[in-house]
């Protein structure tokens, strides 16, 4: 497995695309298998081995749903081939796409399905234009040159690989620089570049990975594995110096306004009408007319998110990956984020882009609950998420419930607030955050048992319309304690994390509770549990 550090390297220049098991590994397998059989048998019998090539691969590899996509493409432009009939690329990846959400409709919704299919459009689209713009003056060239038809020098050949390399890396960068920005929240500016210069290094790796996998069970593969671990180790080495450069030109999210569909829509429609413009087509199109279409897009951006009215005071998940974090938004202004249990960078992006889309840039409140080490203080402090998500947006004070004053996390979590220069307060039960926002427990005993200091997370009671609680799913206890009492009344639950079976024994007979993963009504009757008594508050 990687090593963390060298998974940021690829993040940061945008090159992590390459070590996903998906387009990129089927495109060099066909492309190896064509050219270790192009002169030894027949087109179909290639085809067929290729095509048994890649669905040992896929078991190989464990069927990625990534991969899965990306085999679908490469079946229905092999099939084509199988039947000797010349097809158009953009009907063979509608066609592709119709066939993976044939087989599962969910792939619609994710961030994957849409990079892919938009990306690889992107580069059918405009590869004509490339033709058009450099392969015909190049052919030309050779041609007054004196070589023969079909003959091409190796430096003119890189040279031409180069162009095509730079150009398409471009086109693709800038077609999922939209995307990247709407689910993730950063845009690498320094893709074009990387892609540019690690392209050739990770399809020398992948030609030896391979190699290395298919001699491996006949004892060959020393050579070839001997080769790949050079070819990585430059990667590595030019991806550091790389890393470094992408620092300098990285963006902070607060500068950059949010996306909003709208506004990736708009400009996929502009994006598409530029290429198609520039290949000779739609004549009727002058540049003035394009220019005010780019004009719009930016207006539609840029002006969009503050045409929208601020949504009224409610409780909200905020969903980031694997991380869910509550969002509070109270009647007289405050903004107030419960939980924030980040365990990746591209989560920290991804919750900073939702916070400013939402409209908020400053949080009054970041209630944390140190139940155990959170996945945000887990890493090398210099990558520490919590950190950087500090500096990226406005935080008041971050208040800690009193339980957890003695825990060592807690003393980490106060350091790195006095060296971001943010206040750090403890809350007990009955304390307010606000006017609206009522913090209950945690308890210490409940049922007669001592709850162990790992499950004491804090609890709010949210007074805003219907009443609100909001809660830990770990903290089964304090959850249950205030659940099945009648003051306060909550209405709705909203829980981070799925509760025990024990906590929803203790719900059959309360109102309803919405969990994270899907809501579900749990309920009947309301009751007043005499349990409560037995429940000590610190």
């Amino acid at each position: 497995a990687l090593k963390p550090q060298h998974l940021s390297i690829f993040s940061h220049t945008g090159t992590a695309h390459f070590l996903a098991i998906s387009g990129i590994h089927i495109a060099m397998l066909v492309a190896l298998a064509f050219w270790l059989l192009r002169r030894l048998i027949l087109l179909r019998t290639r085809v067929v081995i290729t095509l048994l090539l890649c669905f040992v691969y896929l078991l190989i590899s464990g069927a990625p749903v990534t991969l899965l996509r990306s085999l679908t493409i490469a079946f229905v432009l092999l099939f084509g081939l199988f039947l000797e009939r010349r097809g158009d690329l953009l009907n063979t990846v509608g066609a592709a796409a119709v066939l993976v959400l044939a087989l599962n409709p969910i792939q619609l919704f994710l961030p994957g399905f849409h990079l892919s299919f938009v990306t690889f459009t992107a580069v059918a689209v405009s590869y004509p234009l490339f033709y058009r713009l450099f392969l015909q003056k190049h052919r030309l060239v050779l041609a007054l040159k004196g070589y023969p038809p079909g003959y091409e020098p190796p430096l003119e050949t890189a040279r031409r690989r180069l162009h095509e390399v730079v150009f398409l890396s471009a086109v693709a960068s800038l077609a999922s620089a939209p995307l990247l920005a709407f689910h993730f929240g950063s845009i690498p500016l320094i893709a074009v570049v990387a892609n540019a210069i690690l392209f050739p290094f990770f399809y020398l790796a992948l030609a030896f990975g391979f190699v290395t996998l298919f001699l491996f069970p006949f004892g060959l593969s020393c050579v070839s594995g001997a080769l790949f671990s050079y070819v990585s180790a430059a990667i590595f080495r030019l991806g550091g110096a790389l890393d470094d450069v992408a620092l300098l030109l990285r963006v902070p999210s607060r500068l950059v306004p949010p996306l909003t569909l709208p506004a990736v829509l708009a400009f996929y429609f502009a994006f598409f009408l530029t290429i198609m413009r520039l290949r000779g087509k739609f004549s009727f199109l002058k540049a003035p007319q394009i220019l005010c279409l780019w004009i719009v897009t930016g207006v539609v951006w840029l002006g969009l998110p503050h045409l929208r009215r601020l949504p009224t005071p409610q409780v909200r998940i905020i969903r980031a990956g694997s991380s869910h974090t509550l969002l509070i938004r109270t009647p007289d202004g405050f903004s107030i984020l419960y939980g924030l249990r980040l365990r990746r960078e591209a989560e920290l992006h991804r919750l900073v882009m939702r916070l400013h889309g939402l409209g908020v840039d400053h949080i009054n409140a970041l209630i944390l609950s140190v139940d155990r080490p959170p996945p945000s203080l887990q890493t090398k402090p210099h990558h520490n998420l919590l950190t950087e998500f500090l500096r990226r947006m406005r935080v008041d004070v971050v208040l800690i419930p009193a339980a957890a004053e003695d825990d060592p996390w807690t003393t980490i979590i106060r350091i790195i607030c006095a060296q971001e220069g943010v206040c750090v307060c403890r809350i007990n039960a009955g304390d307010s955050v606000g006017r609206f926002v009522r913090v209950l427990g945690p308890p210490k005993r409940l049922f007669g048992e001592v709850i162990p200091r790992g499950r004491r997370a804090p609890l709010l009671f949210v007074d805003i319309a219907e009443g609100v609680l909001v809660g830990d799913g770990r903290n089964d206890a304090a959850a249950a304690a205030a659940i099945l009492s009648d003051t306060p009344s909550a209405d709705v639950a909203f829980i981070t994390k799925p509760p025990s079976k024990l906590f929803l024994s203790l719900l059959k007979k309360t109102r309803k509770v919405f969990f994270v993963g899907r809501p579900t009504t749990v309920g009947c009757l309301q009751s007043t549990s005499a349990l409560l008594d037995e429940a000590v508050y610190p």
